[in-house]
């Protein structure tokens, strides 16, 4: 995962302002880091093609 994508993750995560930075996520507890930008990730991915595929 790429520091720009894990960052955005972070951001979708925890609201703006209350972002980890990178190595404090390594630090703290990669394993929720983990967890809470696939979370955020897959959240993004199933709300776009419900507006995609919705020809209405």
């Amino acid at each position: 995962m790429r520091d720009s994508d894990r960052q955005f993750c972070q951001q979708a995560a925890y609201g703006p302002g209350q972002t980890f930075s990178v190595s404090h996520g390594f630090a703290v507890g990669e394993q929720m880091d983990s967890l809470l930008a696939l979370y955020a990730f897959f959240g993004m991915i199933r709300a776009i093609p419900r507006e995609v595929s919705d020809p209405s």
